[in-house]
């Protein structure tokens, strides 16, 4: 099986202010992930540089369908479980998973600054094969410098 990375961040939305120093925001997207194989990674929410992202959470909308086991990591090009690690993408909708200090290295250290252009991904672990599945990616983020 060859992984993929899929640039899923087409969908994603920014609630107001994004604008401005030191203005906190939300970015979201509820993202596919029905085709899911083992070791792919889903980019799905883009970050600027000069933006810190405090924390990240999932929550399923759909499960997936995996015969045995479907988790997603979720983190960046730099550390792929920095926010959370081996989120259930199996749970029950409405299942929210969110990065706990002392167990997810950017939480522990109060986020993550960005000084480059990057995304915040999901990378999958999954047995079997998943034909149905969504789940929605929120970032916590503050503008520190433009």
């Amino acid at each position: 099986i060859i992984m993929a990375t899929v640039d899923k961040t087409g969908g994603a939305v920014f609630t107001v202010p994004v604008s401005g120093l030191n203005r906190f925001f939300v970015m979201n997207n509820v993202v596919d992930i029905s085709a899911a194989l083992n070791a792919d990674v889903y980019q799905v929410l883009p970050v600027v540089a000069g933006v810190q992202v405090l924390n990240a959470s999932t929550k399923v909308v759909t499960p997936n369908n995996a015969a045995t086991t479907s988790a997603v990591d979720v983190g960046d090009g730099t550390d792929p479980n920095g926010f959370d690690n081996q989120v259930d993408m199996k749970a029950a909708a409405n299942t929210l998973s969110i990065g706990l200090g002392g167990t997810d290295a950017y939480i522990t250290t109060v986020g993550k600054m960005y000084t480059e252009n990057d995304t915040i991904d999901l990378v999958f672990t999954v047995t079997g094969t998943n034909t149905a599945g969504s789940v929605e990616v929120r970032a916590l983020c503050v503008n520190i410098w433009e």
